[in-house]
This record gives C-alpha cells, structure tokens and sequence, in this order.
C-alpha cells in the first residue's frame, strides 16, 4: 500500500523488494518450488527496474545481484543449468563491478568469491571447462585480496582452498592432470594451514581430506601410483577421524568408504592384493551399515551394489559377490525401487554369471 502510493519512493520500493524475495526464500523451504521462482522473479524484475532508475546506488545493484542468484538457484534445482548461467554470469559481472568500486570491502569480496564458485560449478556442468577455468581463477584472484587484506583470518584461507578446489576440477575436465596436482596440492597445503589454526576442527579436517582425495585421484591420472596411494592413506586417516568424532554422520562415513575404495584401487596399481582386498572389503562393510541405517533410500544400495563389483573384481572366483550384486538389483527391480538409469546393470551382472540376460 505504502509503495502504490508512491511508487517513486526508491527506498519503499527496495524494502518491498527485500520483503518479496523473503516470501520467495519461505516458499523455497515450504517446498513450493513454483511459488518461490515467481516470488524471486518479481523481486528480480523490481530491483533491476530500481538500478536503472539510479546506477549510482551500490546497494541496489548488490540487490540485485541477490535476485539473479536465487532466480539461478531455482533453475538449477530443475536442473535447468542452460537458463541458469547466463542469470550467474551477470550476478559476477555486477558484483565484479560493486568491488571494483569499494576493492576493500571484505564482505562484497567474499560474496563475489562465492559467487564466482558457482558460477565454475555451472559452466563445469554445461561442459564449458575453459570458461570454467577463467572463472575459477578469477576467484582465486578475489580470495587472494582477501588474504591481502586480512591475512590472518582463517576463513579466507578457506576461501582459497575452495576456489583452488575448482580451478584443480576444471583442469581435471580439461584433461590436464599434471596441472591439476600442483593446484590440489596447494590445495591441500591450504588445508594444513587451516588445521594449524585449530587442530579439532571438523569442517577444517573435511576440506583437507577432500583436498587430499583430489589430489590422489589426479596423482593416479599421471600414472604416479605411489603418490596417489599416500595421498589416499592421508585422506583415509582424516576420514576415519572425522567418523570417530561423530559416528552418526552419514555422509562422512561414505566418504570413508570411498576412501578405503580408493586406497584399494591404489594397492592393486602397487601390487599388493591382498591389501586391496581387505580395503575394499572394508568399504563394503560400511555400505552395508549405511543400507542397514537408512533401508529407504535406494542410493545406498546402488553404492553396496557397486563396492561389491569392485570387490568381485579382486577375487578368484567372483561368484558370490555377483550374485549379491544382483541379487539386491533385482530386488529393488521387483519393488520398484531401482531407479531407472540402473536397470542396464541387472542383464550385466546375468551375463557375467551365465544367466540370460532377458529379465
């Protein structure tokens, strides 16, 4: 009502904008997925309309630049990622513009560095890994001000950390594996650093093994074997230690289960199979107890599926564990559990054990 009756009033306006984009947040965490695109493109088209009618204001265009974000987040929760991107390319550019303008404002620095990631996240999805890199370095750039700025604040070590993070995945994308290592390792000497500043800190320790997994994982495309098996025993020992600091993370203990995959593949690479056999029998176990805790979720059982073909594959006779394999495949086919993009696995694993394939 305020803002019919004066629509020239710039401040009311930007206060209805702030309340529209609220609604759109509200409607997002209701699950009304429809109702909070068109919240948040009302807000958008309202906050674009205020920064063409005064571009001098800075808070109009960092307004903005909120809009273009959560109108982006909609079409990438439907995988829309082609709409999505260009919406982030332009919440940089204006954000790029507003830190050119106040270069020592650490909170604008750390909004564009954000941004910036997701930006990478998106142009990595839509197979644009070049683009991805120029971005991804861009954002190393803002996180380095940051630490220009402010060197002994830890968070903006993490900063760096992410955005090293991305620049070593669009390597990766490129085919660039020997890049890649030098970028996961400073990587993970930002992680070292940050676990200098507190020992015990969860978060920290997570983005050390990721970092550590990465690098593994690049060492490995290099054919440097014996790297990646240090590189994967390191990230194995941080995620057997976040496990024990809390054994009700599930997403951390299947992070430990890929890492016991991990040093199972790197063992076989270095000759030691009974090694790998064991490594690999642990991240079956812990499939197990993930399928055990959380039944209703088909994805666990895809992984159990999964940990078992890689543990068939280090057997003398694989028999057993392809029938479990396939066992649990044809189960949830049966219950109508299988997601479909898994169904082509079921005359697989009936063709490795001499059964017909037709099902």
């Amino acid at each position: 009502m305020i803002v019919a009756l004066d629509p020239q009033n710039l401040a009311r306006q930007r206060d209805l904008g702030i309340a529209i984009a609220n609604v759109g947040i509200v409607k997002t965490a209701l699950g009304d997925a429809e109702g909070a695109f068109a919240a948040h493109q009302e807000a958008l088209d309202l906050r674009l309309a205020m920064m063409a009618a005064d571009p001098t204001v800075l808070q109009y265009q960092r307004d903005t630049t909120y809009s273009l974000s959560l109108v982006a987040e909609t079409h990438i929760a439907n995988g829309d990622f082609q709409t999505a991107e260009p919406l982030l390319a332009e919440a940089v550019r204006i954000k790029a513009d507003i830190v050119g303008a106040t270069p020592d404002d650490l909170l604008l620095l750390t909004e564009l560095t954000n941004l910036q990631n997701r930006h990478v996240d998106i142009l990595l999805e839509l197979g644009r890994a070049d683009e991805a890199l120029a971005v991804a370095r861009q954002s190393l750039q803002t996180a380095d001000r940051m630490l220009e700025l402010a060197p002994d604040v830890a968070q903006y070590t993490q900063s760096r950390l992410v955005s090293l993070n991305r620049i070593g995945d669009a390597e990766v994308a490129l085919g660039d594996h020997q890049a890649a290592v030098a970028t996961f390792q400073d990587m993970a000497r930002m992680g070292d650093l940050l676990l200098e500043v507190d020992p015990y800190s969860q978060p920290w320790a997570s983005d050390l093994a990721i970092a550590l997994e990465r690098l593994g994982n690049a060492q490995a495309a290099t054919g440097d074997f014996a790297g990646a098996l240090k590189s994967h025993q390191n990230c194995l020992a941080l995620r057997d230690w976040l496990v024990q600091q809390d054994p009700s993370n599930a997403d951390w203990y299947g992070n430990l289960s890929i890492s016991y995959e991990r040093v199972s593949a790197m063992l076989v690479e270095t000759g030691d199979m009974q090694a790998a056999l064991d490594h690999q029998d642990m991240s079956v176990t812990i499939r197990r107890d993930l399928v055990a805790a959380f039944p209703d979720n088909p994805y666990h059982r895809i992984d159990l599926v999964r940990a078992l073909d890689l543990k068939a594959t280090l057997l003398q006779d694989p028999t057993s564990a392809n029938q479990e394999a396939l066992s649990i495949l044809e189960e949830m086919y049966a219950q109508g559990t299988l997601p479909p993009e898994y169904v082509e696995w079921i005359p697989a694993f009936r063709k490795v054990l001499g059964l017909p394939t037709e099902f």
